[in-house]
């Protein structure tokens, strides 16, 4: 995925203030992260983002990349990557 083709609450997730009670709108990246590390341990997953990096996103990325390898969303899930989860950035 290219995550330049989105926009921040696209990739990672937002609140959907035009509901009521507001509704959490699950992000391409969250979504597919949360997918993939409940699979089972045995099935190796890549997730490929292709484009070039931005700070608006690889920001919030950054608890993934270091040694905690935990996504924080905005309303407060967090997606732990699991061993047989890979990231891959192609810039």
């Amino acid at each position: 995925m290219n995550p330049k083709a989105l926009n921040v609450d696209e990739f990672f997730g937002y609140y959907d203030l035009t509901q009521k009670p507001k509704q959490w709108m699950e992000g391409v990246c969250s979504f597919l992260l949360k997918q993939m590390c409940s699979e089972p341990q045995n099935v190796n997953r890549w997730l490929i983002c292709d484009g070039p990096i931005d700070t608006l996103w690889i920001e919030s990325m950054n608890s993934v990349l270091d040694d905690n390898k935990l996504l924080t969303l905005n309303n407060g899930d967090r997606i732990a990557l699991s061993p047989n989860v890979r990231l891959l950035f192609e810039v």
